[in-house]
Formats: C-alpha cells, sequence, structure tokens
C-alpha cells in the first residue's frame, strides 16, 4: 500500500504531520471499513452499495463512489474478470 499527505507549498508542516490525501492498496492484506479487498469480486461491493460511477483511463476501469457530504472518494479498479485488483482513498485537495 501507500499513503500521500499534502500541505500547501507555503505551509512548511513536517512530514508526518501531513494530512493524509491518498491512500492506494494493492494486496489484500488490509481491506476497507467495510471488509473489501484487492481481489475480491467488485460484484461484492455493488451488491452492497450498488454500481459505482464508471470511469476509464488509460484502459483502467474503475468504480468512484463518492463519500457523501465531503471531498472524498473511494476507487475501485477491476480488471476485465470483475475482480479488484486496486482500492484508492482520495480526498482532493
Amino acid at each position: 500500500f501507500s499513503v500521500t499527505g499534502r500541505v500547501a507549498a507555503d505551509n512548511p508542516v513536517a512530514e508526518d504531520e501531513m494530512t493524509v490525501t491518498n491512500v492506494v492498496l494493492r494486496g489484500s492484506n488490509l481491506s476497507t471499513p467495510s471488509g473489501f479487498t484487492v481481489g475480491i469480486p467488485y460484484a461484492t461491493v455493488s451488491g452492497q452499495y450498488g454500481m459505482g460511477s464508471k470511469h476509464e483511463i488509460g484502459g483502467q476501469l474503475f468504480y468512484e463512489y463518492k463519500l457523501e457530504g465531503t471531498n472524498r472518494s473511494l476507487l475501485f479498479f477491476v480488471s476485465n474478470r470483475g475482480l479488484i485488483t486496486e482500492i484508492d482513498y482520495v480526498e482532493e485537495f
């Protein structure tokens, strides 16, 4: 997994105090609070929460779920076999 923190360019905050704006899961050793992990069928997510907004970038299919009342989203990247290959938590800065 990877974690990204950001601050405004003029804010001299220490790296370990930055706000987390992005978390990327690419392995099945971590899960979302709902228990979703890389490697499970996307149908498991859509069965619980409905279909997300479908997007494609560079041939990579993903579904976006905007977290209501926030500037945050969960992105589920899906293989052509319908399996989750990556889960991203994104906060727009």
